[in-house]
């Protein structure tokens, strides 16, 4: 079930690609702004910061695989953000820029990135508000108790759309599963749902909507990075987000009726 719906996610996101490459090939290149991110250090790049560049993320990208295996997971973004300072740091001096140039640079980028930050601080904020409330445990309970007496196909479609509209309030996978699955669980063995069903239905939920809500900080993040708003993202990925909300039903369907799990 797992490897069938891979395999039709990534056939489905080759054919969007293709697509929209294609639209945009169509339209007129003044029609779409232009961000000219090379020339942000200077009119040249040089080989030693590009060496530099790559050396870096090669490194952070290691670091990040063992960050859980050290119990940094928590602080695995302040983490990044630092490491991203100090790699952009040793691009600008490898590139022969002197400190007052680098300041400046690294100056207008922080107001371009002020906003976003106003965002995330607000998006920490909700989760923090409903966590320390005990708001959740209320929700959790009522949730339960509609589930109850509900057939496999809508209990099962009822616990992908909570978790799908929890994620707005509560972007962490870990937290939703630490919240919800002890309760989804048995009550999708007292209605009927396998517990690999319930977990397909968790990770449907948890999945594609990270790259729907403005409430998630790491998007946030790469939208300010890719200069794009949110508004611009939003009408650009649509039309996939809404595909993939089908497919993702269809699978969950499928493994509800067909009783997912081991034999």
């Amino acid at each position: 079930m797992s490897c069938s719906f891979f395999i039709v996610t990534y056939v489905v996101l080759i054919l969007f690609l293709f697509w929209y490459a294609n639209k945009l090939e169509n339209k007129s290149n003044n029609q779409y702004e232009q961000y000219d991110q090379m020339n942000a250090l200077g009119d040249d790049v040089t080989e030693s910061s590009i060496r530099v560049l790559a050396i870096g993320f090669l490194i952070l990208t290691l670091a990040m695989i063992l960050m859980p295996v050290f119990g940094l997971s928590d602080f695995s973004m302040p983490l990044i953000a630092v490491a991203f300072f100090i790699i952009s740091f040793a691009c600008g001096i490898a590139n022969g820029n002197g400190l007052s140039k680098i300041g400046k640079v690294f100056n207008k980028g922080a107001l371009q990135l002020a906003p976003s930050s106003l965002l995330i601080l607000l998006a920490m904020g909700i989760k923090y508000i409903i966590e320390s409330s005990g708001v959740m445990d209320t929700i959790l309970f009522s949730v339960s108790e509609h589930l109850k007496g509900a057939a496999p196909i809508s209990a099962g479609f009822f616990m992908y759309m909570f978790v799908f509209l929890l994620q707005f309030f509560i972007p962490s996978a870990t937290a939703k599963a630490f919240l919800v699955m002890p309760i989804l669980t048995p009550l999708g063995d007292i209605i009927g749902v396998t517990r690999q069903s319930v977990v397909l239905a968790f990770n449907f939920g948890d999945g594609f909507s990270h790259l729907l809500y403005p409430t998630n900080p790491a998007l946030l993040i790469a939208l300010s990075l890719a200069a794009v708003n949110f508004t611009k993202w939003i009408k650009w990925t649509i039309l996939i987000q809404a595909v993939l909300f089908v497919i993702t039903l269809i699978f969950l369907f499928a493994a509800i009726h067909f009783k997912y799990g081991p034999v």
